[in-house]
């Protein structure tokens, strides 16, 4: 902020580091298998979507056009940053595209974290059928 009481842009800049990058993610998904925590592992994942759901907002809003009914200004594209940021943290928490869903399942088994294996259909049937004997 200057002196004169004007507030320059910069004051009001938003904190431009992602909401999980790589390195980031990667230390969080192995700290979590290491420790066996499942829930900082579906942390990750959901952290991971939220940030997949951030970067498609900002794709598609490149490609809309302003009605003109609304002026572009950097408040405006401020606004826009952090509502995206907000509504793809949400959206991950709540199940978002199931991403986050599919990436927790798949990292459980691949690291041996299930706490019930589950049988697969065949295993099923073949027990079903031997009960029957």
């Amino acid at each position: 902020m200057r002196i004169d009481g004007k507030i320059s842009s910069e004051a009001f800049a938003l904190d431009q580091t992602p909401l999980v990058d790589g390195e980031a993610f990667k230390k969080q998904l192995q700290n979590a298998t290491d420790a066996k925590d499942l829930e900082g592992l579906k942390e990750a994942c959901q952290a991971f979507e939220a940030f997949f759901i951030q970067k498609l907002f900002t794709q598609m809003r490149k490609t809309s056009e302003m009605s003109g009914a609304v002026p572009k200004s950097s408040a405006l594209e401020t606004f826009e940053k952090m509502l995206d940021e907000e509504l793809s943290k949400e959206m991950g928490k709540a199940g978002g595209f199931g991403l986050a869903n599919a990436m927790f399942d798949n990292i459980k088994r691949a690291y041996g974290l299930d706490e019930k294996p589950e049988k697969s259909s065949t295993e099923d049937l073949l027990s079903q059928l031997s009960q029957i004997e």
